[in-house]
C-alpha cells in the first residue's frame, strides 16, 4: 500500500505531524521518574547482582577469611617449636 503524495510531500516538506494518545502522552511524561528504577527482578533477569546482594557476599567472604585466619593462626600457635 505505501504512503499518499500528499504525505511524502509532508515528509519532503518536513511538515508530517506526530500525535500521541493520552495513554502515549503518559508513558513518555513518566520516563525520567522512572528511569532510576531498577528493581530485583529486572537486574535478576538480567543476570546480574543488585549492590546489596554484592555487599552480602563480599561480607560473607570476608567473615570467612577471617575465621580462616584466626584458625590457622590458632594452630600456628599451638604448634610444637622443634629444637635444633
Amino acid at each position: 500500500m505505501g504512503i499518499t503524495t500528499t504525505q511524502a510531500n509532508n515528509i519532503t516538506a518536513n511538515n508530517a505531524k506526530i500525535s500521541f494518545d493520552g495513554t502515549s502522552s503518559t508513558k513518555l511524561g513518566t520516563i525520567e521518574e522512572n528511569a532510576d528504577v531498577t528493581d530485583t527482578a529486572n537486574v535478576t533477569a538480567a543476570g546480574a547482582l543488585m549492590d546489596s546482594e554484592v555487599d552480602a557476599d563480599i561480607k560473607t567472604l570476608s567473615y570467612l577469611r577471617v575465621q580462616l585466619s584466626v584458625h590457622l593462626l590458632r594452630r600456628f600457635l599451638t604448634m610444637p617449636m622443634q629444637q635444633q
